[in-house]
């Protein structure tokens, strides 16, 4: 069952304020950040295209024989090249595969920028991979929305892309934002925590979004840090400082 509070600004498409909560059995509770967001729209009456689970592409091959890059390519060009193997993993659900990639690299190619992003990829709670889930047009002239997991496993992700995969019917439900679907692009963020429970009052847990519970007179609420949110949303290559995150709980 969802329940929600949105607030709007003049103009939605150019300054959007928006707070999101789920509540789901079994599953999860979401919470989102809502900062303003500014962007420059051009505002087109197209059909509204499907909701991807996946990229239509795959991967390209892996280096071959250990080797990325072209003969002859340096180092940090080969690095780049792993790199973007490694991405092309994660947007097609191989994240397992795509987390190994990336711990692979940074031993390789230690010392590169790649190898850097590398690590920090491979590290629990941060982002290391994303999919496009819905594109309504060119990110320069639309808001990038990005979906974030929190408190999911590496396991559980399959359970956050169903989930994702709801916010822009969600958003259809609303009569404000659905005069600017087409306004949207959404983006799915992939990251694991190394908890898989928000914190609590009585116990604090190492997660992505530094997510807590909070018992309130009418319910538990949860929210998650803004700041953290934001940091992770850098490493994203479209957004616009929007982001809607799904905190899993389990029972």
């Amino acid at each position: 069952m969802l329940a929600r509070t949105l607030t709007s600004t003049a103009c939605l498409p150019a300054l959007l304020c928006l707070q999101l909560f789920s509540v789901e059995p079994q599953d999860s509770v979401a919470s989102s950040v809502a900062p303003t967001v500014q962007a420059n729209t051009a505002h087109t009456n197209t059909a509204r295209p499907n909701v991807s689970q996946r990229s239509t592409n795959p991967p390209t091959n892996p280096p071959s024989n250990g080797q990325a890059g072209t003969a002859g390519g340096s180092r940090e060009e080969e690095a780049l090249a792993e790199l973007k193997y490694c991405e092309e993993l994660a947007s097609d659900g191989r994240w397992k595969e795509a987390i190994a990639g990336y711990e692979k690299l940074a031993e390789k190619f230690s010392g590169t920028n790649a190898a850097q992003k590398a690590a920090k990829r491979a590290t629990p709670g941060e982002i290391f991979g994303w999919s496009e889930m819905l594109i309504n047009g060119p990110p320069a002239n639309r808001v990038d929305v990005v979906i974030l997991g929190e408190c999911y496993a590496l396991n559980k992700l399959k359970s956050f892309e169903k989930r994702a995969e709801n916010l822009p019917k969600f958003f259809d439900r609303s009569e404000v934002l659905r005069e600017y679907e087409s306004y949207f692009n959404y983006h799915r963020g992939y990251q694991v925590s190394s908890a898989t429970q928000p914190s609590t009052a009585k116990k604090e847990q190492e997660t992505a979004l530094s997510s807590k519970l909070t018992d309130l007179a009418e319910g538990r609420s949860v929210g998650v840090d803004q700041g953290r949110v934001q940091a992770v949303l850098k490493d994203m290559p479209h957004q616009d400082g929007l982001a809607v995150v799904y905190v899993y709980k389990e029972n």
